[in-house]
This record gives C-alpha cells, structure tokens and sequence, in this order.
C-alpha cells in the first residue's frame, strides 16, 4: 500500500517538518507514504484523487476516516490525496468514488491552516486511522 499527498507546495516549512517526518515513520509502520508537489492545478487534477482535504469539506470523525481508508485499501493499492488550498466545488466530483458510497471532501479544521500545517494534521490523521483499523489505542 503507498499513500501520496498531493499538494500545492514542495517544502515543508523548517519548524513543521519535524512532525511531518516523525508521522510518517510512524505510518510507514503500516504503509508507505510520499509527500509530492502537484504540478497541475485545475479541473483535471481533482479527478485523479480519492480523497481532497478542503476546507469546504464534511466533517467526519477519525473512526470514519479509518472506514474510508480500509474501503479504500481493500480495492487500490495507491491511496492519492489530495490537500489544497482551491475550493474543490469548482472542479466537480470524482464519479467512481462518490458510487462507492465514501466520502471524498474531507474538512480538516476550521478555520482555515496553512498547507505546512495541513500536512502535518492529515499525516496525523491517517496515522490515527491506521491504529483504529489495527484495533491499537492511539492515546497512551
């Protein structure tokens, strides 16, 4: 299994990067994980996603978040994601994924974080919903 996050910026700002690497070594326990610049913004981008972090997003809890991945990992090999700071309705919907009955727009937080700091709570996210997959406590 490989998880790509996909975002709008290349480097991770100095006082960030720490705890993004230090989840993903942690994830990498369960799945390799890249972090990509994604070079074409727009319309056919989106498309290429399975989920997009967006501040338009539904709120969902961890527990869902798990859900989505398991579902996600019983079909694909590749989980590409998708954090941006554009507004996902512009662009439309991915079909198959909506048929498939899962989430696509997740909401991270409100208001609004910088990417860097987007980054790192996703990472903690999926972090969190591969220990609830695993039936491991998250909190010590």
């Amino acid at each position: 299994m490989v998880i790509n996050i996909y975002r709008d910026k290349e480097k991770i700002s100095s006082w960030q990067s720490d705890a993004a690497y230090e989840y993903i070594r942690r994830i990498g326990r369960y799945s390799d994980v890249s972090v990509l610049k994604r070079e074409t913004p727009g319309p056919d981008s989106y498309s290429f996603h399975d989920i997009v972090f967006s501040d338009d997003g539904k709120d969902i809890s961890s527990e869902e978040l798990s859900e989505i991945i398991g579902k996600l990992m019983m079909t694909r090999s590749e989980i590409n994601i998708l954090s941006s700071s554009e507004s996902y309705y512009e662009y439309g919907h991915n079909r198959s994924f909506e048929s498939a009955g899962m989430h696509l727009k997740i909401k991270l937080i409100s208001p609004s974080l910088s990417l860097d700091t987007s980054l790192v709570l996703i990472l903690e996210q999926i972090y969190r919903a591969f220990k609830i997959m695993n039936g491991e406590n998250y909190h010590k």
